[in-house]
């Protein structure tokens, strides 16, 4: 299976959800801790979102909410950083092309 599209009817049984569901790069193996992390740093750089996630996660894995915060909180912000950082070198290499 590589993918595909799901659906299910609604509770009134009138209509359908669709879900596409793409599995072509996924990877399927035990993670440490440091890696769930750093998967979670990809996801938004919105503060409260993160807040939000880490809130949940630590709840699941039975951990101290604000140490699971920090932990993601600093790894989206070094995400980031390198996310623009490379964003800005690719805008300087190609500065002709604009």
């Amino acid at each position: 299976l590589v993918g595909g599209i799901h659906y299910k009817d609604d509770e009134a049984g009138d209509s359908y959800k669709f879900y596409l569901v793409d599995l072509n790069r996924m990877e399927f193996k035990t993670l440490s801790f440091n890696e769930r992390i750093q998967n979670f740093s990809r996801l938004t750089p919105d503060r409260n979102v993160i807040s939000i996630l880490s809130k949940e996660y630590a709840r699941c894995i039975g951990a101290d909410p604000d140490f699971i915060f920090e932990r993601m909180w600093i790894s989206t912000k070094k995400f980031q950083y390198n996310f623009h950082k490379k964003k800005r070198l690719k805008k300087s290499i190609r500065f002709w092309k604009n």
